[in-house]
């Protein structure tokens, strides 16, 4: 097993230092991919498919409700803030987490944007 791991590995840093375009593509699963798991788990219903098609295209999944679009393009502006903090701030702020908290929630339920929770959390299905 480790010889396999190994293996890929120097396959993947014979490619560095990767290409702007081969990155950009990267980050946009990654950010594409981490909106649709944390939403399933909250019990949003787009795919992962439907998920991309919104945060690239702008549109709407007919069939599906407009919360869970809503609550797509919140998560992806709550990243692309994350990312602009992880550039730019040396330290977390109490307000930094608010913001991120209203960003993630503002379109799909504006009334609990930037404030604490009332109600108990769990993961769907558990």
């Amino acid at each position: 097993m480790w010889s396999d791991l190994e293996q890929k590995k120097r396959l993947l840093d014979a490619r560095r230092p990767l290409a702007a375009a081969s990155l950009r593509v990267l980050e946009a699963w990654y950010d594409h991919e981490l909106t649709y798991t944390s939403n399933a788990l909250e019990g949003n219903t787009l795919t992962r498919s439907e998920t991309s098609l919104v945060l690239e295209k702008g549109i709407t999944v007919r069939g599906k409700p407009l919360k869970d679009h809503m609550e797509a393009i919140g998560h992806k502006d709550a990243l692309d803030y994350v990312h602009v903090l992880s550039v730019k701030a040396d330290v977390l702020r109490e307000a930094d987490i608010w913001e991120i908290h209203r960003l993630v929630t503002g379109r799909a339920d504006p009334g609990q944007a930037g404030r604490y929770s009332t109600v108990q959390r769990e993961i769907l299905g558990s």
